[in-house]
């Protein structure tokens, strides 16, 4: 599902995400149905507590997977 959110005073494409269910129907595990997770570089997100979030929330496998973009922007 995907909504539109305030997030800063700007509006982005949220996708909302139900591990809980997603996969379950094929007997995926959650983590697998994610191949990376890039961040922006102008992105304020510290990519260890990123990481951290995703580890608390027992996500050991996709927590290896975030890396920061490599991406020149101008």
């Amino acid at each position: 599902m995907h909504r539109g959110r305030e997030i800063g005073n700007v509006v982005k494409k949220v996708c909302i995400l139900r591990p809980d269910v997603m996969g379950n129907s094929k007997g995926t595990c959650f983590e697998k149905l994610i191949d990376e997770v890039i961040v922006e570089p102008r992105s304020q997100q510290n990519i260890n507590i990123l990481q951290e979030y995703i580890l608390s929330n027992g996500l050991y496998d996709l927590a290896d997977k975030v890396t920061m973009s490599d991406c020149p922007l101008k």
